[in-house]
C-alpha cells in the first residue's frame, strides 16, 4: 500500500518547480534559457521560474518546451499524488497552445503529439 504524507504548499512548489530546471537541464533546452527559480512560502505567491525564450522557434523547440513545461506537472505528480491546479494551469494553457500552433487544427495529430511530450517527459 503506498502512503503519501501531507505536503506544504512550499515543498509541493519546491517539487513542482525543480521538475521543469531538471529536465530543462537534461535535454538540454536550447530554445528556453532559464535564469532563476523561486520557492515562496505565502498565500499569494507559491514561486516560479524566470526563463527566456528565443525570438526563432522551431517545430522541434516547441516540442522540447513543452516536455519542460510538462515536466512541473509531473514532478508534483509523482510526489504528491496530484499536481494543484493553481500550478498546472498556465504550464497545461500553455501546452495547450503550443500543440495546437504545431498540428494547425488537427485534433488526431494533437492527441498523439500530447501523448508524445507526456512518454518523454516521463522518461527524462
Amino acid at each position: 500500500m503506498l502512503v503519501r504524507r501531507m505536503v506544504g504548499e512550499a515543498e509541493r512548489t519546491a517539487y513542482h518547480e525543480a521538475g521543469h530546471f531538471v529536465v530543462w537541464h537534461v535535454l538540454p533546452c536550447r530554445a528556453l534559457r532559464i535564469e532563476a527559480v523561486t520557492i515562496a512560502d505565502s498565500d499569494r505567491y507559491a514561486g516560479g521560474l524566470a526563463s527566456q525564450t528565443s525570438p526563432w522557434l522551431a517545430g522541434g523547440d516547441l516540442e522540447d518546451i513543452c516536455v519542460v513545461l510538462l515536466a512541473g506537472y509531473a514532478a508534483e505528480f509523482r510526489r504528491v499524488g496530484r499536481p494543484a491546479p493553481s500550478h498546472a494551469r498556465t504550464d497545461l494553457a500553455q501546452v495547450t497552445r503550443f500543440v495546437r500552433r504545431l498540428c494547425r487544427g488537427d485534433r488526431a495529430a494533437e492527441v498523439r503529439l500530447r501523448k508524445e511530450l507526456h512518454d518523454r517527459c516521463a522518461r527524462v
